[in-house]
């Protein structure tokens, strides 16, 4: 596939409102996800938990990770897309207010980011699979991939100096809290998980199968 077929592909895709404003909202709380990862240990040890802590934390962190996903297929079907991914909003922003409160709550707060992050993304990406024909999956996967990343990575960058400031415990908070208010009022606005499941037709090619999936941080 060229390039300018791949942008066009992408610009078609993202353009969709089942694809486009779905893509925003993930890119939103893969700020909240990539940020916490980044900054929870400092933030971790201002709030009390020594060094030696820190490797059973880690030990459960795998564990969470290991049980949401294992459960992320049945949560699906009990709540539904729209629930799973609605969620988020009430979820991390009632827990990442709590922590600006009682700085312990800190420590629930990175459970819960792991197992969230696990449980949202096999979600995320069957919806995404399910809107996007054979001709072009691949590509617009990537393209996904891309946006989440970009999101990420800017986070990132530009959270170093502004923790610096406030302090990692206050920053978690406050981006948590800010990112579920602009989520909430984008799901207000735009409704980004919508019930049709046809791909639009593309006219560039490229190729995946169902399977294909795209990663958080």
């Amino acid at each position: 596939m060229t390039i300018r077929r791949a942008a066009s592909l992408l610009r078609e895709q993202f353009t969709r409102p089942s694809i486009g404003w779905l893509v925003l909202y993930a890119a939103l709380f893969n700020v909240v996800f990539s940020v916490t990862r980044v900054f929870e240990q400092p933030a971790l040890r201002s709030v009390g938990v020594p060094v030696a802590g820190l490797g059973a934390l880690y030990a459960g962190f795998k564990i969470v990770s290991a049980i949401a996903t294992g459960v992320a297929g049945a949560v699906q079907d009990r709540l539904g897309t729209r629930g799973v991914m609605l969620s988020l909003v009430p979820v991390f922003g009632v827990l990442y207010a709590s922590f600006a409160v009682f700085p312990l709550l800190l420590v629930p707060a990175v459970f819960t980011r792991r197992a969230v992050s696990q449980l949202v993304r096999p979600v995320r990406n069957e919806y995404l699979n399910d809107r996007l024909g054979d001709l072009g999956r691949a590509t617009v996967l990537s393209g996904v991939s891309m946006a989440l990343s970009l999101a990420s990575g800017t986070a990132n960058l530009l959270g170093g100096r502004v923790a610096e400031g406030l302090g990692a415990v206050t920053f978690l908070s406050a981006t948590g809290v800010a990112v579920s208010v602009v989520a909430g009022a984008l799901w207000l606005l735009t409704s980004p998980v919508r019930e049709d499941t046809g791909p639009a037709t593309t006219t560039a090619t490229g190729s995946a199968d169902s399977s294909s999936s795209v990663a958080d941080p």
